[in-house]
């Protein structure tokens, strides 16, 4: 008995070693495999860790910012003003262009909705910004020629040049060739009218208007003789403008051919006035 009880404690001896073996050759085991487990371990962590912030780095680009609270300052204020009366009064100078060139546009209502469009422009532009002040300048030179160079018997058409160089005079200097276009356009218009008979000219009433196109005429050669308002050269006595003997003579036939000799007398008084101006041919 007592040789069997020897023998079972050296079977469990045995197998105590060989449990203690096989845990040691575990431990080594894990020894060898667990700096893979921790390299491992750490690139998951530093993965995870760069992907969050890349994350925090899109959501914040991807933010809406918040509107900008900064006041518009006054310059932008005028800024915007000046841009929308510029666009203001080209939208104007396209419809007056187009009205005037028309063929099928004419006649007093047109020259009046014209004149009303000018006005428009006028009362628009601010006078302390050169660009408005030039875009203006230009539209009235131009309506201004375009009505005493194609006038065709139109004191309608006249008038309203007429009234392109009252607006000019308030904002440019009068040149000697817009009024010669003036007086060229008058004239022609009261010659027109002379080649009717006077029963005529009182039925239609156009001896009124033959009066006052011939004092047209004779503003605009005061005007020429006094140089106020005028644009050409500057000599000893202030602005002086050359003036031609058909000048005068254009008024006084103005005046002649619908009897004001009164006034015919004045334009001759006007002549003899002026320094510069040129001596009258005799009246045959």
């Amino acid at each position: 008995p007592f040789l069997m009880h020897g023998v079972s404690i050296l079977l469990i001896f045995s197998q105590l070693l060989l449990s203690l073996d096989g845990f040691q050759s575990r431990i080594n085991s894990f020894a060898r495999i667990g700096p893979t487990l921790s390299s491992h371990s750490s690139s998951y962590l530093y993965n995870r860790h760069c992907t969050q912030l890349h994350a925090r780095k899109s959501t914040k680009n991807t933010t809406v910012s918040p509107p900008s609270t900064r006041q518009t300052s006054p310059a932008d204020n005028e800024s915007s003003q000046s841009r929308e009366r510029i666009k203001k009064l080209k939208e104007i100078e396209i419809e007056i262009r187009k009205r005037l060139t028309s063929s099928s546009c004419s006649g007093k209502n047109n020259y009046e909705e014209i004149r009303h469009m000018v006005q428009c422009m006028v009362d628009t532009v601010d006078r302390t910004n050169p660009h408005q002040v030039k875009l203006l300048v230009e539209i009235l030179r131009w309506v201004a020629t375009q009505s005493f160079t194609s006038y065709y018997d139109s004191w309608d058409k006249v008038q309203l040049g007429l009234t392109m160089t009252d607006h000019l005079s308030n904002f440019t200097s009068l040149t000697r060739s817009i009024c010669i276009k003036a007086l060229n356009a008058l004239n022609g218009l009261m010659r027109n009218r002379n080649k009717k008979s006077n029963i005529a000219l009182e039925i239609n009433g156009s001896v009124l208007e033959s009066r006052q196109q011939a004092n047209a005429a004779f503003r605009i050669l005061q005007r020429m003789c006094s140089g106020i308002g005028m644009q050409e050269r500057k000599g000893d006595a202030g602005v002086q403008i050359a003036l031609d003997e058909r000048d005068f003579a254009m008024v006084l036939n103005g005046f002649a051919n619908i009897g004001e000799m009164n006034m015919a007398h004045r334009v001759v008084a006007l002549q003899q006035r002026t320094r510069h101006a040129p001596p009258l041919s005799p009246v045959i």
